[in-house]
Protein backbone atom coordinates (compact mmCIF):
# COMPACT_ATOMS: atom_id res chain seq x y z
CA UNK A 1 0.00 0.00 0.00
CA UNK A 2 1.04 3.49 -0.94
CA UNK A 3 2.15 5.61 2.29
CA UNK A 4 -1.12 7.53 2.92
CA UNK A 5 1.06 10.96 3.37
CA UNK A 6 1.13 10.93 -0.47
CA UNK A 7 -1.16 10.97 -3.59
CA UNK A 8 -0.46 10.41 -7.11
CA UNK A 9 -0.60 13.03 -9.98
CA UNK A 10 -1.04 10.27 -12.35
CA UNK A 11 -4.31 9.16 -13.59
CA UNK A 12 -3.64 6.10 -14.23
CA UNK A 13 -4.65 3.18 -11.57
CA UNK A 14 -2.15 2.04 -9.17
CA UNK A 15 -1.73 -1.08 -9.73
CA UNK A 16 -1.75 -0.78 -13.45
CA UNK A 17 1.39 -2.45 -15.02
CA UNK A 18 2.97 -0.53 -18.06
CA UNK A 19 3.58 -1.99 -20.77
CA UNK A 20 6.71 -1.47 -22.85
CA UNK A 21 4.96 0.28 -25.76
CA UNK A 22 6.47 2.90 -27.86
CA UNK A 23 4.87 5.58 -25.13
CA UNK A 24 6.42 3.92 -22.15
CA UNK A 25 9.79 3.47 -24.26
CA UNK A 26 9.69 7.38 -24.77
CA UNK A 27 8.82 8.12 -21.04
CA UNK A 28 11.81 5.98 -20.16
CA UNK A 29 14.19 7.70 -22.62
CA UNK A 30 13.34 11.12 -21.60
CA UNK A 31 14.06 10.04 -17.77
CA UNK A 32 17.47 9.00 -18.65
CA UNK A 33 18.02 12.32 -20.05
CA UNK A 34 16.84 14.28 -17.53
CA UNK A 35 14.14 15.30 -20.03
CA UNK A 36 11.15 17.56 -18.94
CA UNK A 37 8.87 14.70 -19.00
CA UNK A 38 9.95 14.07 -15.46
CA UNK A 39 8.38 17.17 -14.34
CA UNK A 40 5.19 15.25 -15.06
CA UNK A 41 5.70 12.09 -12.53
CA UNK A 42 5.58 13.12 -9.22
CA UNK A 43 4.07 12.99 -5.80
CA UNK A 44 2.58 16.09 -3.34
CA UNK A 45 2.90 15.91 0.09
CA UNK A 46 -1.24 15.87 1.67
CA UNK A 47 -1.15 18.91 4.42
CA UNK A 48 -0.98 17.35 7.73
CA UNK A 49 -4.89 16.99 9.38
CA UNK A 50 -5.85 19.86 11.44
CA UNK A 51 -9.08 20.84 13.68
CA UNK A 52 -11.12 21.33 10.57
CA UNK A 53 -9.92 17.73 9.62
CA UNK A 54 -12.71 16.02 11.53
CA UNK A 55 -15.88 15.71 9.97
CA UNK A 56 -19.63 15.37 11.28
CA UNK A 57 -20.51 12.79 9.34
CA UNK A 58 -20.22 11.70 5.64
CA UNK A 59 -19.76 13.98 3.04
CA UNK A 60 -19.77 13.82 -0.94
CA UNK A 61 -17.42 17.04 -0.54
CA UNK A 62 -13.49 16.96 -1.74
CA UNK A 63 -10.75 16.68 0.54
CA UNK A 64 -9.83 20.29 -1.05
CA UNK A 65 -12.82 21.84 -0.23
CA UNK A 66 -11.10 24.72 1.61
CA UNK A 67 -7.60 24.71 -0.35
CA UNK A 68 -6.86 28.42 -1.56
CA UNK A 69 -9.74 29.71 0.59
CA UNK A 70 -9.71 32.50 2.88
CA UNK A 71 -8.82 32.19 6.46
CA UNK A 72 -9.53 36.04 7.24
CA UNK A 73 -13.25 35.33 5.59
CA UNK A 74 -13.96 32.15 7.56
CA UNK A 75 -12.96 33.88 10.80
CA UNK A 76 -15.91 37.00 9.54
CA UNK A 77 -18.72 34.64 8.35
CA UNK A 78 -18.54 31.00 10.67
CA UNK A 79 -18.77 32.91 14.06
CA UNK A 80 -21.44 34.70 12.57
CA UNK A 81 -23.56 31.62 11.36
CA UNK A 82 -24.15 30.34 15.09
CA UNK A 83 -26.28 33.90 15.79
CA UNK A 84 -27.63 35.05 13.09
CA UNK A 85 -30.94 33.74 11.07
CA UNK A 86 -31.03 32.41 7.72
CA UNK A 87 -32.96 30.72 5.33
CA UNK A 88 -34.04 26.73 4.73
CA UNK A 89 -31.67 27.02 1.56
CA UNK A 90 -28.91 29.00 3.32
CA UNK A 91 -28.37 26.54 6.14
CA UNK A 92 -28.43 23.38 4.51
CA UNK A 93 -25.60 24.83 2.36
CA UNK A 94 -23.84 25.75 5.67
CA UNK A 95 -24.38 22.27 7.34
CA UNK A 96 -23.22 20.52 3.80
CA UNK A 97 -19.93 22.83 4.20
CA UNK A 98 -18.99 22.70 7.81
CA UNK A 99 -19.81 19.30 8.47
CA UNK A 100 -17.29 17.96 5.60
CA UNK A 101 -14.04 16.78 7.06
CA UNK A 102 -11.34 18.68 4.97
CA UNK A 103 -7.94 20.85 6.39
CA UNK A 104 -9.61 24.34 6.24
CA UNK A 105 -8.69 27.40 5.16
CA UNK A 106 -5.47 29.33 4.55
CA UNK A 107 -3.88 29.60 8.38
CA UNK A 108 -7.08 29.32 10.17
CA UNK A 109 -7.53 25.47 10.03
CA UNK A 110 -5.60 25.25 13.58
CA UNK A 111 -7.10 28.33 15.22
CA UNK A 112 -9.21 26.70 18.08
CA UNK A 113 -11.39 29.63 18.24
CA UNK A 114 -12.60 29.34 14.21
CA UNK A 115 -12.95 25.62 15.01
CA UNK A 116 -15.25 26.03 17.93
CA UNK A 117 -17.10 28.96 15.88
CA UNK A 118 -17.88 26.08 13.18
CA UNK A 119 -18.48 23.23 15.41
CA UNK A 120 -20.92 26.14 17.26
CA UNK A 121 -22.98 27.12 13.95
CA UNK A 122 -23.79 23.40 13.42
CA UNK A 123 -24.82 23.69 16.55
CA UNK A 124 -27.39 26.49 16.00
CA UNK A 125 -28.30 25.35 12.75
CA UNK A 126 -29.89 22.29 14.01
CA UNK A 127 -26.56 19.65 12.95
CA UNK A 128 -26.37 18.51 16.55
CA UNK A 129 -25.05 15.06 15.96
CA UNK A 130 -22.20 16.37 13.50
CA UNK A 131 -21.26 19.22 16.37
CA UNK A 132 -21.29 15.97 18.72
CA UNK A 133 -19.13 14.11 16.24
CA UNK A 134 -16.87 16.94 15.64
CA UNK A 135 -16.22 18.27 19.06
CA UNK A 136 -16.09 14.48 20.54
CA UNK A 137 -13.30 13.48 18.09
CA UNK A 138 -11.54 16.38 18.85
CA UNK A 139 -7.49 15.50 20.60
CA UNK A 140 -6.82 17.63 23.62
CA UNK A 141 -10.34 18.95 23.97
CA UNK A 142 -9.77 19.58 27.89
CA UNK A 143 -7.07 22.29 26.27
CA UNK A 144 -9.70 23.76 24.27
CA UNK A 145 -12.91 25.36 25.30
CA UNK A 146 -14.29 26.34 22.17
CA UNK A 147 -14.86 23.07 21.04
CA UNK A 148 -15.10 21.65 25.03
CA UNK A 149 -18.15 24.26 24.93
CA UNK A 150 -19.86 22.74 21.86
CA UNK A 151 -19.57 19.30 23.42
CA UNK A 152 -21.04 20.62 26.52
CA UNK A 153 -24.45 22.05 24.70
CA UNK A 154 -25.17 19.24 22.71
CA UNK A 155 -24.98 17.46 25.71
CA UNK A 156 -27.23 19.35 27.82
CA UNK A 157 -29.55 19.46 24.35
CA UNK A 158 -29.79 15.68 24.37
CA UNK A 159 -30.61 15.25 28.02
CA UNK A 160 -26.61 14.02 29.02
CA UNK A 161 -26.39 16.47 32.03
CA UNK A 162 -23.96 14.58 33.49
CA UNK A 163 -21.67 14.05 30.63
CA UNK A 164 -21.69 18.03 29.93
CA UNK A 165 -20.92 18.85 33.91
CA UNK A 166 -17.83 16.45 33.18
CA UNK A 167 -16.85 17.96 30.07
CA UNK A 168 -16.45 21.45 32.46
CA UNK A 169 -15.07 19.67 35.48
CA UNK A 170 -12.19 18.43 32.49
CA UNK A 171 -11.37 21.26 31.21
CA UNK A 172 -8.22 22.74 31.97
CA UNK A 173 -8.45 26.19 30.06
CA UNK A 174 -10.76 28.92 29.84
CA UNK A 175 -12.77 27.43 33.20
CA UNK A 176 -13.49 30.88 34.58
CA UNK A 177 -15.21 32.23 31.82
CA UNK A 178 -18.82 32.74 32.19
CA UNK A 179 -20.51 29.94 30.32
CA UNK A 180 -18.60 27.65 32.49
CA UNK A 181 -18.98 29.60 35.62
CA UNK A 182 -23.07 29.66 34.73
CA UNK A 183 -22.43 25.22 33.65
CA UNK A 184 -20.37 25.01 36.97
CA UNK A 185 -23.50 26.40 39.06
CA UNK A 186 -26.09 24.59 37.54
CA UNK A 187 -24.16 21.35 37.99
CA UNK A 188 -23.79 22.17 41.88
CA UNK A 189 -27.14 22.84 41.96
CA UNK A 190 -28.53 19.43 40.50
CA UNK A 191 -25.30 17.63 43.01
CA UNK A 192 -27.47 19.51 45.81
CA UNK A 193 -24.78 22.14 46.37
CA UNK A 194 -26.61 24.93 46.83
CA UNK A 195 -24.82 27.46 48.82
CA UNK A 196 -21.17 26.99 46.52
CA UNK A 197 -23.76 27.12 43.70
CA UNK A 198 -25.34 30.80 44.52
CA UNK A 199 -21.62 31.82 45.12
CA UNK A 200 -20.64 30.86 41.31
CA UNK A 201 -23.76 32.13 39.70
CA UNK A 202 -22.79 35.86 41.47
CA UNK A 203 -19.11 35.07 39.75
CA UNK A 204 -21.19 34.31 36.17
CA UNK A 205 -23.25 37.19 36.78
CA UNK A 206 -20.23 39.54 37.35
CA UNK A 207 -19.17 38.98 33.69
CA UNK A 208 -21.82 38.87 32.24
CA UNK A 209 -25.84 39.02 33.05
CA UNK A 210 -28.33 36.64 32.00
CA UNK A 211 -32.07 37.42 33.12
CA UNK A 212 -33.27 33.68 32.26
CA UNK A 213 -30.57 32.24 33.38
CA UNK A 214 -30.67 33.67 36.81
CA UNK A 215 -34.05 33.44 36.98
CA UNK A 216 -34.30 30.01 36.34
CA UNK A 217 -31.42 29.41 38.79
CA UNK A 218 -33.17 31.20 41.33
CA UNK A 219 -36.31 29.08 40.96
CA UNK A 220 -34.36 25.83 40.82
CA UNK A 221 -32.23 26.53 43.90
CA UNK A 222 -35.18 27.67 45.67
CA UNK A 223 -37.20 24.57 45.10
CA UNK A 224 -41.13 24.05 44.49
CA UNK A 225 -42.88 26.90 45.39
CA UNK A 226 -46.65 26.13 45.31
CA UNK A 227 -48.57 28.24 42.89
CA UNK A 228 -45.77 29.75 41.41
CA UNK A 229 -46.05 30.43 37.56
CA UNK A 230 -42.09 29.91 36.04
CA UNK A 231 -41.93 30.40 32.26
CA UNK A 232 -39.63 28.19 30.26
CA UNK A 233 -36.27 29.31 28.45
CA UNK A 234 -35.28 27.35 25.45
CA UNK A 235 -32.64 30.00 23.75
CA UNK A 236 -29.68 28.28 24.91
CA UNK A 237 -28.39 25.17 25.86
CA UNK A 238 -28.56 25.90 29.09
CA UNK A 239 -31.65 27.79 30.15
CA UNK A 240 -33.08 24.47 28.18
CA UNK A 241 -31.72 22.15 30.61
CA UNK A 242 -32.70 24.16 33.72
CA UNK A 243 -36.57 24.27 32.48
CA UNK A 244 -35.86 20.66 31.63
CA UNK A 245 -35.09 19.99 35.15
CA UNK A 246 -37.68 22.16 36.47
CA UNK A 247 -40.57 20.17 34.57
CA UNK A 248 -42.04 23.26 32.62
CA UNK A 249 -44.00 23.40 30.27
CA UNK A 250 -41.52 23.85 26.98
CA UNK A 251 -44.46 23.98 24.18
CA UNK A 252 -45.56 27.84 24.46
CA UNK A 253 -41.60 28.35 23.95
CA UNK A 254 -40.59 25.74 21.15
CA UNK A 255 -42.22 28.41 18.37
CA UNK A 256 -39.31 30.95 19.05
CA UNK A 257 -36.62 27.94 19.56
CA UNK A 258 -32.80 27.46 17.81
CA UNK A 259 -32.69 24.70 15.32
CA UNK A 260 -30.66 22.81 17.74
CA UNK A 261 -33.21 22.26 20.68
CA UNK A 262 -36.71 21.75 18.21
CA UNK A 263 -34.74 19.35 16.14
CA UNK A 264 -33.60 17.18 19.37
CA UNK A 265 -36.90 17.46 21.13
CA UNK A 266 -38.82 16.68 18.14
CA UNK A 267 -36.91 13.55 17.48
CA UNK A 268 -36.88 13.01 21.00
CA UNK A 269 -39.21 10.02 22.38
CA UNK A 270 -39.67 10.70 25.98
CA UNK A 271 -41.44 14.57 25.97
CA UNK A 272 -45.15 14.57 25.86
CA UNK A 273 -46.67 14.44 22.49
CA UNK A 274 -47.92 18.33 21.86
CA UNK A 275 -44.60 19.52 23.13
CA UNK A 276 -42.51 17.02 20.61
CA UNK A 277 -45.40 18.37 17.52
CA UNK A 278 -44.60 21.99 18.85
CA UNK A 279 -40.82 21.28 18.53
CA UNK A 280 -41.39 19.03 14.97
CA UNK A 281 -43.80 22.24 13.64
CA UNK A 282 -40.89 24.56 14.51
CA UNK A 283 -37.99 22.65 12.83
CA UNK A 284 -40.40 22.24 9.64
CA UNK A 285 -40.27 26.36 9.62
CA UNK A 286 -36.42 26.25 9.95
CA UNK A 287 -36.17 23.84 6.99
CA UNK A 288 -35.53 20.26 8.97
CA UNK A 289 -38.34 17.74 8.89
CA UNK A 290 -38.91 15.07 11.63
CA UNK A 291 -41.11 12.97 10.38
CA UNK A 292 -40.87 10.60 13.32
CA UNK A 293 -42.52 13.22 15.71
CA UNK A 294 -45.89 12.71 14.03
CA UNK A 295 -46.35 9.00 14.19
CA UNK A 296 -48.14 9.29 18.02
CA UNK A 297 -50.47 10.94 16.14
CA UNK A 298 -53.43 8.50 15.11
CA UNK A 299 -56.42 10.10 13.71
CA UNK A 300 -59.27 8.46 13.02
CA UNK A 301 -59.09 6.53 9.62
CA UNK A 302 -62.51 7.49 8.33
CA UNK A 303 -62.75 11.16 9.75
CA UNK A 304 -62.96 14.00 7.39
CA UNK A 305 -60.48 16.55 8.44
CA UNK A 306 -60.54 19.95 10.10
CA UNK A 307 -59.39 23.07 9.24
CA UNK A 308 -60.35 24.61 12.27
CA UNK A 309 -57.72 22.45 15.16
CA UNK A 310 -55.43 25.36 15.60
CA UNK A 311 -51.64 24.87 16.61
CA UNK A 312 -48.98 22.15 16.00
CA UNK A 313 -51.59 19.70 16.79
CA UNK A 314 -54.15 20.27 14.07
CA UNK A 315 -51.33 20.53 11.68
CA UNK A 316 -49.72 17.50 12.79
CA UNK A 317 -53.09 15.91 12.69
CA UNK A 318 -53.77 16.81 8.83
CA UNK A 319 -49.99 15.45 8.42
CA UNK A 320 -50.84 12.00 10.15
CA UNK A 321 -54.18 11.63 8.22
CA UNK A 322 -52.40 12.64 4.91
CA UNK A 323 -49.90 9.84 5.25
CA UNK A 324 -52.15 7.00 7.08
CA UNK A 325 -55.18 6.88 4.87
CA UNK A 326 -55.70 5.15 2.13
CA UNK A 327 -58.76 6.96 1.12
CA UNK A 328 -57.39 9.33 -1.85
CA UNK A 329 -60.22 11.86 -1.22
CA UNK A 330 -59.27 12.31 2.24
CA UNK A 331 -55.53 12.06 1.42
CA UNK A 332 -55.83 15.38 -0.71
CA UNK A 333 -58.17 16.78 1.81
CA UNK A 334 -55.44 16.83 4.44
CA UNK A 335 -52.72 18.19 1.88
CA UNK A 336 -55.20 20.87 0.89
CA UNK A 337 -55.83 21.97 4.58
CA UNK A 338 -52.82 21.67 5.92
CA UNK A 339 -51.07 23.67 2.45
CA UNK A 340 -53.98 26.50 3.18
CA UNK A 341 -52.42 26.87 6.70
CA UNK A 342 -49.71 28.87 5.18
CA UNK A 343 -49.03 32.74 5.64
CA UNK A 344 -46.12 32.86 2.98
CA UNK A 345 -43.90 30.98 0.88
CA UNK A 346 -41.31 29.92 3.20
CA UNK A 347 -44.25 28.51 5.67
CA UNK A 348 -45.64 27.15 2.36
CA UNK A 349 -42.69 24.93 1.07
CA UNK A 350 -41.97 24.12 5.06
CA UNK A 351 -45.45 22.29 5.14
CA UNK A 352 -45.18 20.95 1.73
CA UNK A 353 -41.90 18.78 2.81
CA UNK A 354 -44.49 17.41 5.69
CA UNK A 355 -46.63 15.64 3.40
CA UNK A 356 -44.57 15.35 0.48
CA UNK A 357 -44.88 11.39 0.87
CA UNK A 358 -48.78 12.10 0.44
CA UNK A 359 -48.44 14.41 -2.56
CA UNK A 360 -46.32 11.67 -4.08
CA UNK A 361 -48.77 8.87 -3.12
CA UNK A 362 -51.66 11.04 -4.62
CA UNK A 363 -50.35 11.48 -8.04
CA UNK A 364 -49.05 7.77 -8.26
CA UNK A 365 -52.68 7.05 -8.31
CA UNK A 366 -53.62 9.43 -11.31
CA UNK A 367 -56.49 11.19 -9.71
CA UNK A 368 -58.25 13.80 -10.85
CA UNK A 369 -57.40 16.80 -8.57
CA UNK A 370 -59.44 19.59 -7.30
CA UNK A 371 -56.45 22.08 -6.67
CA UNK A 372 -53.95 20.95 -9.16
CA UNK A 373 -51.75 24.33 -9.33
CA UNK A 374 -51.69 24.02 -5.62
CA UNK A 375 -50.36 20.10 -5.31
CA UNK A 376 -48.01 21.35 -8.70
CA UNK A 377 -46.42 24.63 -6.14
CA UNK A 378 -45.96 22.13 -3.12
CA UNK A 379 -44.69 19.15 -5.05
CA UNK A 380 -42.19 21.66 -7.45
CA UNK A 381 -41.07 23.17 -3.52
CA UNK A 382 -39.99 19.94 -2.31
CA UNK A 383 -38.01 19.01 -5.65
CA UNK A 384 -40.58 16.16 -6.76
CA UNK A 385 -40.53 16.65 -10.83
CA UNK A 386 -42.35 14.03 -11.49
CA UNK A 387 -45.73 14.79 -8.93
CA UNK A 388 -45.52 18.52 -10.26
CA UNK A 389 -45.52 17.84 -14.03
CA UNK A 390 -48.51 15.61 -13.68
CA UNK A 391 -50.54 18.11 -11.25
CA UNK A 392 -49.42 21.18 -13.86
CA UNK A 393 -50.97 18.90 -16.49
CA UNK A 394 -54.38 19.49 -14.72
CA UNK A 395 -54.02 22.99 -14.19
CA UNK A 396 -56.89 24.83 -16.77
CA UNK A 397 -56.40 27.76 -18.35
CA UNK A 398 -60.30 28.82 -19.10
CA UNK A 399 -61.78 31.85 -17.67
CA UNK A 400 -61.38 32.21 -13.47
CA UNK A 401 -58.29 30.11 -13.66
CA UNK A 402 -54.36 30.94 -12.42
CA UNK A 403 -53.11 34.51 -14.34
CA UNK A 404 -50.47 33.86 -17.33
CA UNK A 405 -47.66 35.06 -14.89
CA UNK A 406 -48.65 32.50 -12.17
CA UNK A 407 -48.68 29.44 -14.62
CA UNK A 408 -45.27 31.25 -15.79
CA UNK A 409 -43.79 31.44 -12.45
CA UNK A 410 -44.85 27.72 -11.78
CA UNK A 411 -43.36 26.54 -14.61
CA UNK A 412 -40.44 28.16 -13.62
CA UNK A 413 -40.04 26.59 -10.30
CA UNK A 414 -41.06 23.13 -11.81
CA UNK A 415 -38.11 24.20 -14.21
CA UNK A 416 -36.00 24.85 -10.92
CA UNK A 417 -36.45 21.74 -9.45
CA UNK A 418 -35.70 19.01 -13.04
CA UNK A 419 -32.18 18.50 -14.37
CA UNK A 420 -31.46 19.91 -16.22
CA UNK A 421 -33.81 22.87 -16.57
CA UNK A 422 -35.52 23.09 -19.56
CA UNK A 423 -35.02 26.44 -21.66
CA UNK A 424 -38.29 26.70 -22.75
CA UNK A 425 -39.40 27.83 -18.86
CA UNK A 426 -37.64 31.33 -19.83
CA UNK A 427 -39.39 31.51 -23.10
CA UNK A 428 -43.12 31.05 -21.17
CA UNK A 429 -41.68 34.06 -19.23
CA UNK A 430 -40.91 36.16 -21.67
CA UNK A 431 -44.48 35.46 -23.42
CA UNK A 432 -45.99 36.28 -19.93
CA UNK A 433 -43.84 39.53 -19.14
CA UNK A 434 -44.89 41.18 -22.22
CA UNK A 435 -47.19 44.14 -21.21
CA UNK A 436 -47.40 43.70 -17.62
CA UNK A 437 -46.49 46.52 -15.11
CA UNK A 438 -46.07 46.50 -10.91
CA UNK A 439 -45.70 43.24 -9.33
CA UNK A 440 -46.37 41.13 -11.94
CA UNK A 441 -43.27 42.42 -13.66
CA UNK A 442 -40.97 42.04 -10.90
CA UNK A 443 -42.16 38.63 -10.96
CA UNK A 444 -41.46 37.74 -14.20
CA UNK A 445 -38.44 39.57 -14.18
CA UNK A 446 -36.92 37.63 -10.77
CA UNK A 447 -38.37 34.33 -12.26
CA UNK A 448 -35.98 34.86 -15.11
CA UNK A 449 -33.00 35.91 -13.04
CA UNK A 450 -33.03 32.50 -11.09
CA UNK A 451 -33.61 30.55 -13.77
CA UNK A 452 -30.76 32.54 -15.66
CA UNK A 453 -28.33 30.44 -13.42
CA UNK A 454 -28.84 27.28 -15.28
CA UNK A 455 -29.13 28.16 -18.14
CA UNK A 456 -28.21 31.40 -20.66
CA UNK A 457 -30.87 33.89 -21.37
CA UNK A 458 -31.89 35.08 -24.61
CA UNK A 459 -31.89 38.43 -25.94
CA UNK A 460 -35.44 39.49 -24.59
CA UNK A 461 -35.30 37.82 -21.31
CA UNK A 462 -31.68 39.30 -20.54
CA UNK A 463 -33.20 42.91 -21.42
CA UNK A 464 -36.72 42.03 -19.24
CA UNK A 465 -33.73 41.21 -16.41
CA UNK A 466 -32.18 44.13 -17.09
CA UNK A 467 -34.91 46.91 -16.79
CA UNK A 468 -36.90 44.62 -13.64
CA UNK A 469 -36.94 44.79 -9.98
CA UNK A 470 -34.48 42.65 -8.39
CA UNK A 471 -34.50 44.48 -5.25
CA UNK A 472 -32.42 46.88 -3.76
CA UNK A 473 -28.67 45.31 -3.57
CA UNK A 474 -27.51 43.97 -0.26
CA UNK A 475 -24.02 42.64 -1.25
CA UNK A 476 -21.65 45.03 -1.83
CA UNK A 477 -20.05 45.17 -5.53
CA UNK A 478 -16.90 44.07 -4.40
CA UNK A 479 -18.13 40.82 -2.36
CA UNK A 480 -20.08 39.67 -5.78
CA UNK A 481 -16.87 40.61 -7.75
CA UNK A 482 -15.17 38.35 -5.29
CA UNK A 483 -17.76 35.55 -5.12
CA UNK A 484 -17.06 35.43 -9.13
CA UNK A 485 -13.70 35.23 -9.01
CA UNK A 486 -14.07 32.58 -6.44
CA UNK A 487 -15.81 30.93 -8.68
CA UNK A 488 -14.48 30.76 -11.33
CA UNK A 489 -11.19 29.82 -9.65
CA UNK A 490 -12.86 26.77 -8.35
CA UNK A 491 -12.52 27.89 -4.89
CA UNK A 492 -15.43 26.26 -3.24
CA UNK A 493 -15.15 26.55 0.37
CA UNK A 494 -14.64 30.56 -0.43
CA UNK A 495 -17.91 30.69 -2.51
CA UNK A 496 -19.69 29.01 0.19
CA UNK A 497 -18.55 31.64 2.98
CA UNK A 498 -19.11 34.48 0.04
CA UNK A 499 -22.81 33.39 0.14
CA UNK A 500 -23.32 33.21 3.22
CA UNK A 501 -22.31 36.00 4.82
CA UNK A 502 -24.40 38.27 2.35
CA UNK A 503 -27.33 35.00 3.77
CA UNK A 504 -26.47 36.16 7.28
CA UNK A 505 -26.77 39.67 6.11
CA UNK A 506 -30.11 39.42 4.09
CA UNK A 507 -31.66 37.37 7.03
CA UNK A 508 -34.65 35.24 7.36
CA UNK A 509 -36.33 36.72 3.97
CA UNK A 510 -33.42 35.95 2.04
CA UNK A 511 -31.31 37.57 -1.01
CA UNK A 512 -32.77 39.24 -3.69
CA UNK A 513 -33.36 37.23 -6.78
CA UNK A 514 -30.81 38.73 -8.45
CA UNK A 515 -27.93 38.13 -5.83
CA UNK A 516 -29.23 34.78 -5.69
CA UNK A 517 -29.21 34.23 -9.65
CA UNK A 518 -25.58 35.00 -8.90
CA UNK A 519 -25.45 32.65 -6.17
CA UNK A 520 -26.63 29.97 -8.54
CA UNK A 521 -24.30 30.44 -11.05
CA UNK A 522 -21.31 30.50 -8.67
CA UNK A 523 -22.91 27.54 -6.90
CA UNK A 524 -23.09 25.78 -9.97
CA UNK A 525 -19.18 26.01 -11.17
CA UNK A 526 -17.53 24.68 -8.43
CA UNK A 527 -20.38 21.58 -8.24
CA UNK A 528 -22.82 22.27 -5.59
CA UNK A 529 -25.68 21.67 -7.97
CA UNK A 530 -27.94 20.87 -5.33
CA UNK A 531 -27.17 23.56 -3.06
CA UNK A 532 -28.09 25.81 -6.13
CA UNK A 533 -31.30 24.25 -6.68
CA UNK A 534 -32.60 24.33 -3.35
CA UNK A 535 -31.37 28.31 -3.71
CA UNK A 536 -33.66 28.67 -6.37
CA UNK A 537 -36.42 26.56 -5.31
CA UNK A 538 -36.74 29.09 -1.91
CA UNK A 539 -36.49 31.88 -4.29
CA UNK A 540 -39.13 31.09 -6.80
CA UNK A 541 -41.86 29.98 -3.93
CA UNK A 542 -41.21 33.13 -2.70
CA UNK A 543 -42.20 35.03 -5.57
CA UNK A 544 -45.33 32.97 -6.54
CA UNK A 545 -48.60 34.30 -5.44
CA UNK A 546 -50.00 31.90 -2.40
CA UNK A 547 -51.69 29.62 -4.06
Amino acid sequence: MADPAFTRSSAAAPNRRLGRGPATLALMAALALGAPALAQVQVQPLAAPDLFSIGGGHSDLPADLWRGSSGALAKQVIPELASHPVTPAAAALARHVLEAGANGPEDAGNDPDLAGARAEALLQLGGVAAAQAIAGAAQNLTQLPALSRVAAQADLITGQDDKACAVGDALTLGREGAFWLRLRAYCQARAGQSAPAQLTLELADQQEHRADFERLMTALLSGPQPGAKIQPALDTALDFAISRKLGLDWAPALDGAPASIAVAVAQDATPPPAVRLAAAARAARLGIAVPEAYAAVTPAPAARPSADTPGPLGEATLVALAGSTNDLTLKESAVIMLLRRAKDGPEFQALSRLVAPAIAQLMNAKPVLRQPFMFAMAAAATGDVASAKAARAQVGQASGGPAPVDLAVLDALIAAAADPVDPASVRALDIAAVGVEGAAKTRTAGAMALLGGFVPLGPQARFEVADGDLGAAQAPAGRLLALEQSAEQGRLGDVALYILGTAVEAGPHGPTPGERALMIRALRLVHLDADARAFAIEGLVALQAHP
